[in-house]
């Protein structure tokens, strides 16, 4: 199994845990809504655990990279169940600290 696959394997972890503390009243909305943010970023994700593993980035790098990233997160499963906009930014705030969260546990 590749490293990457074994980040989104904790990633996989993380998420749902997010979830089931912090949106559970939203739970099918915001897993759907995760996995197309991480579907979305995938490529991006795959290098930069790939530079984290050999030790070309930081997690600090990694970090900025991430969060210049979440501006693009649709999350339309979420904004059809009504969330208003400080949600819909708690939550793609949540997903970034459990991808942050999973590199940090590989390759931190």
């Amino acid at each position: 199994m590749s490293s990457f696959d074994d980040f989104k394997n904790e990633l996989e972890s993380e998420l749902k845990d997010l979830i089931q503390k912090s949106w559970n009243a939203v739970s099918g909305q915001a897993t759907a809504d995760a996995k197309d943010f991480v579907e979305q970023s995938e490529a991006d994700l795959q290098r930069w655990t790939a530079l984290l593993a050999n030790r070309s980035l930081t997690l600090q790098d990694f970090e900025f990279l991430l969060a210049a990233k979440k501006d693009l997160a649709e999350l339309s499963a979420l904004k059809e169940a009504g969330l208003a906009q400080v949600q819909l930014d708690r939550f793609i705030n949540g997903v970034v600290g459990a991808i942050i969260n999973a590199a940090s546990k590989m390759f931190g």
